[in-house]
């Protein structure tokens, strides 16, 4: 798996969870999204007005995949709690020696349990954090640790808010072949959201991460336009995202979103991001199913 980010230790990590959210380059900070809070931005938690329920399915070019799941509750003035899980692989991967002979192949897994909590500061601002066990597994060789998360949202006004979020705050990971330790690097996210108009919201992000002395920093944005039943997105996503003649590599997301709810009690809503990919990597397609 992978996201661009410089070759930064644990991508699998990092791909995305909701289709809404790819489809507009995963911009989104400080808006809800139905099912999947806890993933975008645990302080969003404290909004949920009662049970939701997020699911993804990922069916992604190189024999990559993505699933997740989530399930979030309002606890009312306490705020809000969630319980994910994700995972996200590669499967047939062609193993070969020093001699560049083939060995067989093998596949890899990275995977975590969260545990998610938001609360309301103030009426305008909002915090959480998210405490994760991760498991990964390359071939046969397995890893187990945790990591936690932490995020921040403030409403300007209803239609322009800001947010911070700050992965990996703290994080440890063991392997357990010569109890090899490792640790994924912090990488802090400073998001946007601004309503033009009730139909049409702009998403903007910054991410910084800072590897081995290697400063990343990678530019966000997406567009999405809504009417009653159904939503139309594009997304744009530095590729390497370092200030040099690279830095003008983007990737493009495209995406949709229908309401299909068939109970006034349930709003049930389908959305639809295809990844068109880097050169010579394919398109992928992502799918989410959100339940309120």
């Amino acid at each position: 798996m992978s996201d661009y980010l410089g070759g930064i230790q644990g991508a699998g990590y990092r791909y995305g969870v909701n289709a809404r959210n790819v489809s507009l380059g995963n911009a989104i900070s400080c808006n809800q999204v139905i099912g999947f809070n806890a993933f975008i931005n645990p302080a969003l938690l404290s909004k949920a007005e009662s049970i939701e329920i997020g699911s993804s399915y990922f069916l992604m070019s190189l024999d990559r995949y993505v699933h997740a799941i989530s399930i979030t509750r309002n606890l009312s003035s306490f705020g809000g709690a969630s319980l994910s899980y994700f995972e996200s692989g590669v499967s047939d991967i062609q193993g070969k020696d020093f001699s560049n002979e083939y060995t067989g192949s093998f596949s890899s897994k990275n995977s975590y349990l969260m545990f998610s909590f938001g609360s309301k500061l103030s009426p305008n601002s909002y915090m959480g954090i998210n405490i994760k066990a991760l498991f990964s597994s390359i071939d046969n060789q397995k890893s187990n640790g945790f990591g936690g998360d932490f995020g921040m949202v403030y409403d300007l006004s209803e239609k322009l808010s800001f947010a911070i979020m700050i992965k990996n705050i703290f994080n440890s990971i063991v392997w357990d072949k010569n109890d090899l330790s490792d640790n994924l690097p912090q990488i802090n996210y400073f998001g946007a959201r601004w309503d033009l108009s009730d139909s049409i919201k702009i998403h903007s992000m910054i991410e910084h991460a800072n590897n081995t002395g290697l400063e990343i920093y990678r530019f966000r944005n997406g567009l999405e336009m809504n009417q009653k039943n159904y939503s139309l997105r594009l997304g744009v996503v530095q590729n390497k995202g370092q200030f040099s003649n690279e830095a003008l590599d983007f990737r493009v997301f495209a995406g949709f979103g229908i309401d299909i709810s068939l109970l006034e009690s349930y709003k049930i809503r389908l959305d639809y991001c295809i990844d068109f990919g880097k050169e010579n990597e394919g398109i992928s397609n992502l799918v989410s199913l959100s339940i309120k």
